[in-house]
């Protein structure tokens, strides 16, 4: 973000110039800046498409309502015309109110994935009674038999780079029916993207924060429940290689039951295809962004191309995929 688009950014909302900046670490998608200026410390996020001001609109509806019920989310600023976000011909820009906080890349014990649980079942619970239709919604959100269509007909328009992926493409296509929901489950409020990087915690131990409403939509509690313990469970590497923690799992889903809405008997027995399913889905994004090289960053220091990093993604998350599968009777039991 080039500091003359910045200056001009705080002026809308009346924070003076910038002392000091830097990239906020964590974000995939968005151009993430913490910046400390006269008025205090804030985070700057330039929305990388397709997000645009509807997100917005969506994400401070929502959490002026939870910071109004006492839970813990960065408050987003709003401009001199008294708007949440700012849009120019550089793009659509939103400003929230720094919170202090430590992020973790992942769960580092079952006492974190327990609080982290709970946490998450105090937000459904809320959830429950906040009356707001979202605005924006992402294509084909948690819909993974689009995501295949996509990739297929991704591959067909580029067949040189089709066939490096041949082998991978096709263990996705043969492995998602078998994971695939009933589609009668209820439809619930929901945060969309409950990764562990997007809990801040306190030196106690605490959740400080949890930040990016960008997908809260209206979908089904085990896609939300499996897509967060994908992330809070999985290991990208270590000796054992990629793998799965199913005590961070257990003790993720007990934290949930303390604070949580009561779930369903069938939402329940979905949760345990909706686990896998997660895995399948993201490996898939990441191998459609493997072609397009549009959506996810990526680090120019440890891979040559936007691709060559995608397709390691969606490597792992097959792996990850694999792993949990081999030891399902590990972790279906806490679901009955």
């Amino acid at each position: 973000m080039k500091r003359d688009v910045l200056e001009d950014l705080l002026r809308r909302y009346r924070l003076g110039k910038p002392a000091r900046m830097r990239p906020m670490p964590g974000g995939k998608i968005h151009t993430t800046l913490f910046v400390q200026c006269a008025e205090g410390a804030v985070v700057v996020q330039k929305l990388a498409p397709p997000f645009d001001h509807r997100t917005v609109l969506d994400s401070h509806a929502l959490t002026q309502y939870l910071i109004r019920q006492g839970f813990p989310v960065p408050p987003i600023l709003l401009t001199d015309t008294g708007e949440p976000y700012y849009r120019d011909h550089t793009g659509v820009y939103r400003v929230m109110r720094y919170m202090p906080g430590t992020m973790k890349p992942e769960m580092d014990t079952p006492e974190t994935a327990e609080t982290a649980g709970r946490t998450v079942g105090r937000l459904h619970r809320l959830l429950e009674t906040f009356e707001y239709e979202p605005l924006f919604r992402l294509d084909d959100f948690n819909n993974p038999a689009a995501w295949l269509e996509k990739l297929e007909h991704t591959a067909a328009r580029q067949p040189d780079k089709a066939c490096r992926v041949d082998d991978l493409r096709e263990r996705f296509r043969r492995a998602l029916p078998e994971c695939l929901l009933p589609p009668e489950l209820p439809q619930r409020r929901i945060h969309g993207d409950l990764k562990a990087a997007n809990f801040l915690w306190d030196e106690r131990g605490g959740v400080a924060a949890l930040v990016d409403f960008d997908t809260f939509a209206t979908g089904a509690y085990p896609m939300e429940m499996a897509d967060a313990f994908r992330s809070w469970c999985g290991r990208k590497t270590g000796p054992l290689g990629p793998h799965f923690r199913t005590d961070l799992l257990s003790a993720g889903w007990n934290g949930y039951l303390h604070t949580a809405p009561a779930w369903e008997p069938m939402e329940r027995e979905a949760l345990t295809l909706a686990l896998p399913l997660m895995f399948l889905q993201l490996g898939m994004r990441y191998l459609i962004d493997y072609f397009e090289e549009r959506f996810f960053s990526w680090d120019p220091e440890r891979y040559a191309t936007r691709a060559d990093h995608n397709l390691a993604r969606a490597y792992r998350q097959w792996l990850l995929f694999e792993d949990l599968m081999r030891r399902r009777r590990e972790w279906t039991y806490l679901f009955r």
